[in-house]
């Protein structure tokens, strides 16, 4: 992955400050959606933009995305470009970009392809058939345990951080964290990201479906991956 995503400091300007419509906000951050006109290639997109204003914002975060770690659009970029290598999800990353001066983030930005998908979260706490929810938690099994094999450590497993998309599919977003580790290390780092999602799952299922998923989800870890 390119440092600061190949691009120039004009290139970043004009990516970072593009016309955009917020719908989640923050002092030092913003969610946005932008148009397809707006683009360069094209598409809708989504953009994450984090900045930094002041040497307080800086500091706060330096031993975790603004100094001395990798900033979390670098770090959400290589979650995207790896899990779409693995052929876990369609490329979703559109671009990403970072302005530091003597090596502090000030801005720094994401543009992911919007595609038509609904968070899992929101997904199963509405009214579907049994069958439905039964086959998205045998996908949601299969991607987990495909990260296994892949020794990801996501850090950031949660329900609401998983998009399914009309024909079933599923994508896995907000990974700024995640990072591929080995040996004991990585198992604990797994089982914590295990534990997390399952007690998002308890709270959304039935204890008929969590049973399911459990079950799916064992399935799935003695399966071989295809090839």
């Amino acid at each position: 992955m390119p440092p600061n995503g190949g691009l120039s400091a004009t290139t970043f300007a004009a990516f970072a400050q593009a016309p955009a419509h917020p719908f989640k906000t923050h002092r030092t951050g913003d969610v946005a959606q932008i148009a397809a006109s707006a683009t360069p290639w094209g598409v809708a997109a989504i953009r994450k933009r984090f900045w930094y204003p002041r040497a307080s914002d800086r500091w706060n975060g330096v031993f975790r995305t603004t100094f001395a770690a990798r900033s979390r659009v670098a770090g959400e970029a290589a979650a995207l470009e790896r899990l779409a290598r693995l052929g876990l999800q369609p490329p979703l990353l559109l671009a990403w970009g970072e302005a530091r001066r003597h090596g502090f983030l000030h801005d720094s930005f994401l543009y992911l392809r919007e595609i038509e998908s609904e968070s899992l979260d929101h997904w199963f706490a509405a009214p579907h058939e049994p069958a439905a929810r039964l086959v998205t938690l045998a996908a949601l099994a299969r991607f987990v345990a495909a990260l296994g094999r892949a020794r990801i450590v996501d850090r950031d497993l949660h329900l609401r951080n998983f998009l399914r998309r009309p024909d079933g599919t599923l994508s896995k977003i907000d990974s700024p964290f995640a990072r591929v580790v080995g040996g004991a290390w990585g198992r604990r780092g797994r089982a914590r990201d295990l534990a997390d999602l399952e007690r998002d799952l308890a709270a959304a299922l039935s204890e008929t479906e969590f049973a399911e998923w459990r079950r799916a989800l064992s399935r799935s870890c003695e399966t071989p991956p295809s090839r």
